[in-house]
């Protein structure tokens, strides 16, 4: 599978997925910095690549306001407020 890291999601994770044999790229590594969650799901989409974030606001673009995406895989470690 491809999969795009958001800034929010720690390299250990896309060093696991890579290890796996998926393609990976993160917004951290391979794109501009501090750009905003609608563009990071475009990049996603238009890359054709998963989006793996703990980032909530993505829930929001996706749902509530229907920004195509390839999917969303939304993690909470447990201890970040909610």
């Amino acid at each position: 599978m491809r999969f795009l890291l958001d800034e929010s999601a720690d390299f250990p994770i896309a060093s696991f997925l890579s290890k796996l044999g998926h393609n990976v790229t993160t917004i951290v590594r391979d794109h501009t910095r501090a750009i905003n969650d609608a563009e990071v799901l475009k990049i996603a989409n238009d890359e054709k690549r998963v989006l793996v974030t703990n980032d909530h606001d993505f829930a929001s673009l996706v749902f509530k306001y229907g920004l195509s995406h390839r999917g969303v895989i939304l993690f909470s470690l447990g201890h970040e407020d909610l």
